[in-house]
């Protein structure tokens, strides 16, 4: 451990490259701004950590009422708008998601692909081992600066020719860095995050018209976003960035923030980009706040989960209506399906592509976001047929405020009632969940497995629905004469520790012969952690904080 005024760094990393980089980060003057942002907030970070707690344990005793009416007081003006927005934020139709900042060949890749935005992701596709922070973080401060290159590529903010922009996706507010204590205390991932790249970038991005841009995950109420907002303003004071050029679109992916959209809108009123809508972190936030209810029991993701069921139609068209409402963009979910020639055809794969970005855009969405960025060329395509003559979003359509009149709660937690669980839906999520947590062993947030890309949103929904179906015995749905014969009526641990089992010695025999050793013994300790998982006597919220609280998983940085 080693010391820089109230900053400590817990641990040291050998490595020459992290060594030079946190000198180019953490330099004097950015540890004072960091420490006095801290100063100002972490006592009401603090307090959120708190509410969560309490909010949940109201949930779980059916003490909470998921309502609309949140008696915030909105000025005289029952029409506001957000802030009007600067003129790239006008075109969200096409965001790269799951951008790893520590993989340089990606991130120059997506930000020379010709999408708008580049979801330079912190959080759901990344796994926040120290040295990947470091790298990410220094590769991010080299970008603003046209040093970072890779092969032919580089990237320039003051380039009139560059298109794509950085969407900053800082940890969630529930992620804590555990190699940094100020003032004795580990701090908010969130906030580190924000901090170092504000701090060495924001007046860059400002300068070229090109930021600074954030997304915000896992907010699960407008207190948060008030807070977020608080800071925004502080910073802008502090840093002498000009009043309101820090924005961000908030993802809404907790069951609790859908019935506060509009406020969320109100509280970043100033900095809002937007709101952007998602299927697995929000579909699994239902079984982490109320998979104790048995009559809430989630059929099989895989086959009855998705966004024509209405409990999710219903809340994308909200989202939509009230973006619109208050002149916001509103943006659709990460189409997950990648190039793999091995599962479907090319041609296949953009047939997907366009049929689901056009559903998302007949309903009003503004745009969405791809990850394989062979994918952008033809989404460009599809928005030039339907958003003619150079619009560029559906914002002032009137059309997409229809939902206003018909919202109710009911709408919004009505689950799929058909159907149950199924053994390939179990056996596609053990394996989603035992190569997360292996890659986030190895250093590594998101994956390609089957064509898609799989990340702490699909594990989330995985693990969840696992746990779920363990907790209350789901019942199987035989759907052939050949399961009759292994099926057992309903899932238990004792099944699904005997699939895992087979699973994983499937994989082992699927790994070349110098690299199946290690892979065996790692795949021993996956396999303690995921029983752990599923078995716990509540449900983890967040699968991401529980991975890095398994000390298991860090014997080093």
């Amino acid at each position: 451990m080693f010391y820089q005024k109230n900053l400590q760094f817990v641990n040291q990393d050998n490595n020459p490259y992290i060594i030079k980089a946190i000198k180019t980060l953490f330099t004097q003057n950015f540890i004072i701004f960091f420490e006095k942002l801290l100063n100002i907030f972490d006592e009401n970070f603090q307090s959120i950590e708190e509410h969560r707690i309490t909010r949940q344990w109201q949930i779980k005793n059916d003490t909470y009422k998921f309502s609309f009416n949140h008696n915030i007081i909105y000025e005289k003006n029952p029409n506001w708008k957000i802030d009007p927005l600067p003129h790239n934020l006008f075109n969200r139709q096409i965001d790269i998601g799951d951008v790893d900042p520590s993989n340089i060949e990606h991130l120059l890749k997506a930000l020379n692909s010709g999408a708008q935005g580049v979801q330079v992701d912190f959080d759901d596709g990344f796994c926040p081992y120290w040295s990947n922070v470091i790298k990410g973080h220094h590769n991010i401060y080299l970008i603003c600066r046209g040093l970072l290159k890779y092969k032919n590529l580089t990237y320039n903010l003051n380039n009139i020719n560059t298109i794509s922009y950085i969407m900053f996706r800082p940890r969630a507010l529930n992620m804590i860095e555990r190699n940094i204590l100020v003032n004795g205390k580990r701090v908010s991932g969130a906030l580190l995050d924000f901090a170092l790249h504000i701090y060495h970038n924001g007046a860059l991005l400002n300068k070229y018209d090109k930021g600074p841009y954030f997304y915000l995950s896992k907010i699960e109420s407008y207190t948060e976003t008030f807070f977020w907002n608080d800071v925004f303003d502080w910073t802008e004071k502090e840093l002498k960035l000009s009043s309101g050029c820090i924005k961000a679109c908030v993802l809404i992916e907790c069951l609790t923030a859908v019935f506060q959209m509009d406020e969320i809108l109100w509280s970043l009123k100033k900095h809002s980009a937007g709101l952007n809508c998602g299927l697995w972190d929000y579909s699994a936030s239902f079984i982490t706040r109320l998979g104790h209810n048995k009559k809430l029991l989630f059929p099989d993701r895989s086959k009855y989960v998705n966004m024509s069921q209405s409990f999710l139609s219903n809340y994308r068209k909200l989202l939509v209506s009230i973006c619109h409402k208050r002149g916001a963009p509103a943006t659709g979910g990460m189409f997950a399906l990648v190039q793999d020639l091995s599962v479907m055809s090319r041609e296949k794969l953009i047939e997907i592509l366009l049929e689901n970005k056009k559903i998302e855009t007949l309903i009003g969405a503004d745009g969405g976001l791809v990850y394989d960025l062979s994918l952008v060329e033809p989404l460009k395509e599809l928005y030039k047929e339907l958003f003619p003559n150079g619009k560029l979003n559906q914002i002032d359509e009137i059309w997409t405020l229809n939902y206003l009149n018909n919202k109710n709660e009911e709408d919004l937690l009505c689950i799929p009632q058909t159907g149950g669980a199924t053994f390939d839906g179990l056996k596609l999520n053990i394996e989603v969940i035992i190569l997360f947590i292996e890659n986030w062993i190895l250093k590594k947030g998101h994956f390609i497995y089957k064509g898609k890309v799989e990340d702490s949103a699909t594990a989330e929904i995985s693990r969840s629905q696992i746990w779920q179906q363990i907790r209350h015995k789901a019942v199987f749905e035989i759907t052939n004469d050949n399961e009759k014969l292994f099926l057992p009526h309903n899932i238990s641990l004792s099944f699904v520790y005997n699939l895992t089992q087979q699973i994983i010695n499937q994989f082992i025999d699927q790994t070349n012969f110098f690299e199946k050793l290690f892979r065996k013994n790692l795949l021993k300790s996956v396999f303690l952690i995921f029983i752990d998982l599923v078995t716990r006597r509540d449900c983890p919220i967040f699968l991401t904080s529980y991975l890095e609280d398994q000390r298991i998983l860090q014997p080093k940085n």
